[in-house]
């Protein structure tokens, strides 16, 4: 898989680039697809797939080092090679399973999230904030 393979699928979903992260924000969160280089081998490389909540954050990030939910995928995914096809197909998936601030909440309550969460990401995510307004 090369980079050049996923610029054109990312920018006609919205995402910018920024050297080998893909990013794009909305009011609650950030999404991003990271390419990286093993530290091992020229041959191997990971795609990371991140959230970065706004608010935890004093803007939205562009870093996957930033952000809040972290998940790596292997340059293969049960035992096939992730072509940029393949890659954009589940970070689609990816996205509309968990896209929204909504979605990470419920999965952070459900115990369903993917990958790697900080415990202040998870404290965010499962604390419920009563109005003092109309209740």
């Amino acid at each position: 898989m090369y980079a050049k393979d996923i610029i054109d699928p990312l920018k006609d979903r919205g995402f910018k680039k920024a050297k080998l992260t893909w990013y794009r924000s909305d009011n609650d969160i950030t999404i991003l697809l990271n390419i990286q280089k093993s530290q091992y081998s020229k041959e191997i490389w990971y795609y990371n797939l991140g959230f970065g909540i706004n608010q935890l954050h004093e803007k939205a990030i562009h870093s996957i080092n930033a952000c809040d939910i972290i998940y790596r995928l292997d340059q293969r995914v049960n035992g096939k090679w992730v072509s940029g096809e393949r890659l954009i197909g589940i970070f689609d998936k990816w996205i509309e399973k968990y896209g929204s601030l909504e979605e990470l909440r419920t999965h952070a309550i459900e115990g369903t999230l993917p990958g790697v969460i900080g415990k202040d990401t998870m404290a965010f995510l499962t604390t419920v904030v009563f109005s003092s307004k109309g209740v």
